[in-house]
């Protein structure tokens, strides 16, 4: 029960992400046609227009602010990097390393050199490795056929990653 719900949370956050990132991507062409263009209409009913245009001046390009395209791409890559982030942050917080490593690698895909990134690494790296020493334990515990060994390990490895399914297999088996 607890694989379905994983599974249908990791769908669910992986769906919203493609809504959020394709409902912007529509967003901005219109944007930039309403800002460039004009609205005509084809409607013999309507007046006819004047068949001059007043002249807007253009506007120079400011040394100071990005082109539109530019700060589109930086404030979706700003939203991104905080979606990765919180999911990192989510992931640790619930012990679930797996959703820890999927926001942390998505975080430093977006920033290499991003620092909040780089400590969640560090963090999900210590994390790691005390779940393996735990599965390790686990294991050894299991070929010398010592149940209560193998499930206090097991359990403790799975208190670390809530995830790890190998954990999750060995609590099962040592139940037995």
């Amino acid at each position: 029960m607890l694989t379905f719900g994983l599974a249908f949370l990791l769908i669910g956050g992986s769906g919203l992400l493609y809504w959020i990132q394709n409902h912007e991507t529509h967003e901005e062409p219109t944007r930039s046609i309403a800002a460039r263009g004009m609205v005509t209409s084809n409607d013999a009913n309507q007046p006819a227009q004047a068949t001059t245009m007043p002249q807007v001046p253009a506007l120079a390009p400011s040394s100071d602010a990005p082109p539109p395209s530019d700060k589109a791409s930086a404030d979706k890559n700003q939203k991104s990097m905080q979606l990765a982030l919180a999911r990192a942050h989510d992931g640790l917080g619930k012990n679930n390393l797996q959703l820890a490593r999927s926001g942390i690698l998505w975080a430093l895909s977006l920033q290499p050199n991003n620092p909040e990134a780089l400590r969640l690494r560090q963090d999900l790296l210590s994390r790691e490795a005390a779940r393996n020493a735990a599965l390790k334990a686990a294991r050894s515990c299991v070929v010398q056929e010592r149940a209560m060994c193998a499930w206090q390990n097991a359990n403790s490895a799975l208190s670390i990653d809530s995830s790890s399914n190998e954990a999750k297999g060995l609590v099962a088996r040592s139940m037995r």
